[in-house]
């Protein structure tokens, strides 16, 4: 008997905080299911929208990404606190050099 886990890669396994079954995809198959470009699943990895050990794992050239249900409640997380930290600046930036008045 080999010491080595024969299993597929693709199997889905149980995620120990939960009763989740998360399933690896590939970034093709990963990008099938979300209806994106590859190359959009390829900058959310280069950009660290998807983080590597948490949403993916990557042994050499192959990336495995956890589909998930708790993977897409990030993803909308994330989403919501990008979309906060880009309004901000601009309503910092609106205000500059704009007097301002004391009434005390």
């Amino acid at each position: 008997m080999s010491k080595f886990r024969t299993d597929p890669v693709d199997r889905p396994v149980s995620s120990p905080e939960s009763q989740e079954t998360i399933d690896w995809l590939t970034i093709e198959e990963f990008a099938r299911v979300l209806k994106i470009h590859v190359n959009t699943a390829k900058s959310w990895i280069a950009k660290g929208i998807l983080v590597c050990g948490e949403d993916y794992i990557r042994i050499g050239k192959v990336i495995r990404v956890a589909y998930g249900t708790a993977l897409i409640e990030r993803l909308l997380k994330r989403s919501t606190e990008s979309a906060k930290s880009q309004i901000e600046p601009t309503r910092r930036a609106a205000s500059i050099g704009k007097p301002r008045i004391n009434l005390a």
